[in-house]
This record gives structure tokens, sequence and C-alpha cells, in this order.
């Protein structure tokens, strides 16, 4: 992990906070398990579930000119901290001063290295590198289906569980916070919300969530309803 001069590496520290009104643990991480174990590691490109929020995703592609570019390949992991009171998910708020997406809520991630083995190896490089938290603190569940981005990026979220006592230790160039929001919120639909911005001359429609002063929104947003989606639509089938 490099750390910039002028950058102080963060102590490593015990994260044990405590989160309420959270689903049932086990019911969740059966969902989890039974709805994810027996996804694979996705090898093309998915776009329904941006078609689904973004409806004119099409027109807006061809508007800004990246609709024939080739997609830049990302990785993200989706962290669900496995806590006694319940499942919460695991976000990070970006530094001011990143060249890009700075100080926006997302996941730990980033570009797929010619390194990587897969899209699952640098989505735990990244974390490990951005957060301190390593591969044996972590259990890979999952994936949920590649998400094509505005500004050009093709993302394969990693859903995987992490131990309650993880050891963090943030990366101060790249993460300013880290902050946890019960698994539950994301699967009321009463915190959903819709934006709009402009971007490329065109009106954009996008989902959001505000938790704790924060908004999540962008790909962070879609991210989390398309895993809130998946886990009510199986929890309700295991309720039949």
């Amino acid at each position: 992990m490099v750390v910039p001069p002028g950058h102080a590496r963060a102590q490593p520290q015990r994260h044990n906070g405590d989160m309420t009104n959270a689903p049932t643990a086990t019911v969740c991480k059966n969902i989890l398990r039974t709805s994810l174990l027996d996804s694979r590691l996705p090898d093309r490109l998915e776009t329904e579930m941006l078609y689904e929020h973004y409806p004119q995703y099409q027109d807006f592609l061809v508007a800004v000119d990246i609709a024939d570019r080739p997609f830049r390949h990302a990785a993200v992991l989706i962290p669900i901290v496995d806590r006694p009171a319940g499942l919460s998910v695991l976000l990070t708020k970006r530094t001011d001063t990143l060249r890009s997406h700075a100080g926006q809520i997302s996941f730990p991630g980033g570009a797929i290295d010619p390194e990587d083995v897969d899209a699952e190896a640098a989505a735990l490089r990244e974390t490990a590198e951005e957060v301190g938290i390593q591969g044996e603190e972590i259990e890979v569940i999952g994936y949920l289906p590649t998400f094509e981005t505005f500004t050009g990026y093709s993302i394969t979220p990693v859903v995987a569980l992490v131990q309650a006592d993880f050891t963090m230790e943030i990366e101060p160039a790249e993460v300013a916070e880290v902050f946890e929001v019960p698994l539950e919120y994301f699967m009321q639909r009463e915190n959903r919300e819709q934006g709009q911005r402009e971007w490329g001359g065109r009106d954009v429609n996008y989902s959001l969530f505000r938790y704790d002063g924060h908004v999540i929104w962008g790909a962070t947003s879609g991210l989390l309803t398309q895993l809130a989606n998946k886990l009510g639509a199986d929890h309700e089938e295991e309720m039949l």
C-alpha cells in the first residue's frame, strides 16, 4: 500500500460498532448463501439492472459518445458485516482529493489490473489496500450481475460476508471515512429516493439513499438496490 508524501498511514483498529434495527442474521445469511452461492463470475456485460433504473440509458450513451467505446473493467466488494445484532453493509467515503468520484460514497474496489487473476482477486486486493481488511476475514459468497456506469466502467460486484472483529487500516489518501448501514435499511422501499442531474446535456434520473448525513447514489446506490431486490424476492419465495 503506497502512501503519498504528506499522508500518514492510519493505525490498525478493531471495529466493533453496534448495529440496531437489523434483520435476523441467520435468516439473511441463509438467503444470501442460497441465492448467490451458485452464481458464477460474470463473463459478459449485463445491463438489465441499469436499464431498469435508468430507462433512457441507451439514448444517453449515444448522447455522450461512449456507446461504442470499450468499457473499463472494475470490481468492487460488497462487504456485509456479520454482527450479532444483524447484518450491516460497510461503505467508504472517498477523499475530496481524488481525481474521480471525489467525496462520493462507494464500496472498496477499483480497476482490474493485469496481475489480478479475476474480478474477485481485484476486489479483495483493493479492499485490503483501501481499508486493510484481509482475505482471511472475508467469505466470498457470490456475485451480482455486472453493472455498467455512465462513466464507462463495467463493474463486477463481489458479495462477501466479513467477520465482525475485522481489523481495519484506512488508506488516508483514498478513504476519508468508513461506516456501516444496517442491511435492512436498504431493503425498505421507503428509504429509496429518486434524484435528477444533468449529464451530457440530458437530465438523468437516478436512485439514492440518505443515511446519517450521507447521500448514497450512482453505481453504489444501484448495486445496493439490486442486492436488496434480490434478497427481497428470494425472501418472498421462501415464505410461500
